[in-house]
């Protein structure tokens, strides 16, 4: 999980290419660990600098998603191209709840493209 992870990261701004369906998973389940860090973090920071708002914990996951904009959408690009489908499919996420579970299915699809061996 921790090389997904590290390759999220890494590949932010390679738009080529294609991810296997378990390191786009990973990936997320990386982000998600991350965020409930962040949050935990930011409660006892804010509890210890005396931020009764709870201002912290949501200044430190907007930080954290506005700096994982490029590397979410370079890495579902790629997850749609290594499933088939075309990286323009991407927009469907904009059509309210019909996009985001049509986008779901995509992601959930076996690889389309032969693995190099």
């Amino acid at each position: 999980m921790i090389e997904s992870y590290r390759s999220f990261w890494v590949k932010s701004f390679a738009f080529g290419g294609n991810t296997k369906r378990s390191d786009f998973w990973l990936a997320y389940a990386g982000n998600a660990i991350v965020v409930v860090f962040l949050l935990v973090l930011g409660f006892l920071l804010g509890s210890l600098l005396g931020d009764s708002d709870n201002v912290t914990p949501v200044a430190l996951i907007v930080i954290y998603s506005v700096a994982a904009i490029v590397p979410n959408v370079s890495i579902q690009v790629r997850r749609l191209r290594d499933a088939g489908f075309n990286p323009w499919l991407l927009l469907v996420s904009l059509v309210p709840y019909v996009g985001g579970i049509a986008l779901f299915i995509m992601y959930l699809q076996p690889s389309k493209l032969p693995s190099p061996v």
